[in-house]
């Protein structure tokens, strides 16, 4: 390991002299934004608390989530009973328990990638579902801050400006932290740039400054929209998945899917898969500008000086195939897939990372894998040096959310 490859804890607390910022007294009256993060799968509201200089904290989380607004495209009028009601009653009961005002609360509703995909496909439904959002949103005394789609480059941005916050870098160019975020439908890349405008810059306005970033979301890169055009290019994608020849359960993996593997018959390539997924970034990237697909991104200026970290997805599949947070990302990946995932019988190694009970991505961890391993090294990715990169990095505050980067822009405009 070189003297780049710290981890990011050691990158913030000696490098930086990080000193988490104190949180508002409760003494003085807070303020506070609940933010309704409406993704792909689930929906979950969180409740931020204004700290000092730009933090957030947040100070409450709704327990339990409701579906997400895509899952309400031939019910439209369902929308706004049957994910923002339960949402609001919850953050309601919270705010009576601590004694804050409902009217001292605005609520931001904010849908992602799932909702992207719906007015892509249908923009009636779309409208009809954010109309029936409202509605409850409406009537629920809490101030609107926001009730939309977010837009894409937004969410990168939004996580970006949450982990330089929380780890105090804002300030400090040299020391930038870049994100790149996986989710279901779609993959966020963002990094400080030190121009004002130019492909993929956004700018972010806080504390009555603006900062500037790269900024590129990439629809169809999430693993779960990776992984169904993977299948669908390769009749089923049978090497990204291991062989289960002992025929114990499942006996199809993804068996509620349009396109089941046969376990026994799965026999997991880490060629063949990687060129079917390189062969996917690539299809989608071409959507994008030149400039601004996934393997460009190194020529734009500020990517070479951010330490990356990893976001959503890279955490959980890293964690589950137990690599150390101090190792070479890109190595210890590959050898994971090769060493878990190879051979006869794989699923047995591949279902021993996992407790009894808490299995539901085993069948999957092979094939995320390895679209990580290209998206972030192969050559039609991201290509992350894997000396600037920590796919578990541990931030002071906490992991970096849009979310709390939406509640720092209404907290410290």
């Amino acid at each position: 390991m070189t003297a780049l490859r710290l981890s990011i804890v050691t990158v913030i607390a000696v490098a930086l002299g990080f000193v988490a910022p104190p949180l508002a007294s409760s003494a003085a009256e807070p303020a506070y934004i609940a933010v309704i993060a409406a993704g792909r799968n689930s929906s979950r509201l969180s409740l931020y608390a204004a700290g000092s200089e730009v933090t957030v904290t947040r100070v409450y989380r709704s327990p339990a989530s409701t579906p997400g607004l895509s899952s309400f495209a031939a019910d439209t009028a369902a929308a706004g009973p049957g994910a923002v009601q339960p949402l609001l009653d919850g953050l309601r009961e919270h705010l009576g328990g601590e004694g804050v005002a409902v009217a001292d609360v605005p609520v931001a509703l904010l849908a992602t990638a799932g909702m992207r995909r719906v007015k892509l496909d249908d923009p009636v439904a779309a409208r009809e579902i954010l109309a029936s959002t409202r509605a409850p949103l409406a009537a629920s005394g809490f101030p609107l801050h926001a009730n939309r789609i977010l837009p894409d480059t937004q969410e990168g941005l939004l996580a970006w400006l949450d982990a330089n916050a929380n780890a105090g870098t804002l300030d400090a160019p040299g020391k930038d932290i870049g994100i790149v975020e996986v989710g279901g439908a779609s993959a966020q890349v963002a990094f400080r740039s030190p121009r004002t405008s130019g492909p993929g810059v956004s700018t972010v306005r806080v504390n009555g400054r603006d900062l500037h970033a790269v900024a590129v979301s990439y629809l169809g890169l999430g693993n779960n929209e990776s992984r169904a055009l993977m299948q669908r290019k390769t009749s089923g994608g049978g090497s990204c998945f291991p062989n289960n020849a002992s025929g114990m359960d499942p006996v199809d993996y993804l068996s509620t899917s349009s396109m089941p593997v046969n376990s026994a018959q799965a026999s997991y390539r880490g060629s063949t898969c990687g060129r079917a997924y390189a062969d996917v970034i690539n299809e989608v990237g071409r959507t994008y500008p030149r400039e601004v697909r996934p393997r460009n991104l190194r020529n734009l200026a500020g990517f070479t000086g951010a330490h990356f970290i990893g976001l959503g997805t890279p955490r959980f599949v890293y964690s589950d195939f137990a690599i150390p947070t101090d190792a070479d990302d890109r190595r210890a990946l590959q050898i994971a897939l090769r060493t878990t995932c190879k051979g006869d019988d794989a699923w047995l190694r591949v279902q021993a990372l996992f407790p009894a009970g808490s299995q539901s991505f085993a069948e999957t961890q092979c094939s995320s894998g390895a679209y990580l391993n290209q998206l972030f090294f192969g050559p039609t990715g991201i290509r992350l040096d894997p000396s600037r990169f920590d796919a578990r990095a541990m931030l002071p505050g906490g992991d970096p959310s849009w979310p709390a980067g939406y509640a720092i822009t209404a907290l410290h405009p």
